[in-house]
């Protein structure tokens, strides 16, 4: 299966996504990002894969997003 990867999971929208998605598929179908380390500690006490993704930092944004398929983009900016 592919999984789903879940950006901005650090604010308000990103969050509310990730809140309501972990209802609808397994852990392991879901790959939890935002730009900082600091904002993915609720979701990897959780268990969830998460990985750092800055988009202003295009460096590491190919190892973040090596495999997708679909992204539920989580920013409102």
């Amino acid at each position: 299966m592919s999984k789903v990867i879940v950006t901005g999971v650090d604010g308000n929208f990103g969050s509310y996504v990730a809140s309501h998605i972990e209802k609808l598929t397994s852990k392991e179908n879901l790959i939890f990002t935002c730009p900082f380390e600091e904002g993915l500690t609720e979701w990897k006490e959780k268990g969830y894969d998460c990985r750092v993704a800055n988009f202003n930092h295009y460096e590491g944004l190919e190892e973040a997003f090596n495999y997708f398929i679909t992204i539920c983009w989580g920013e409102t900016s």
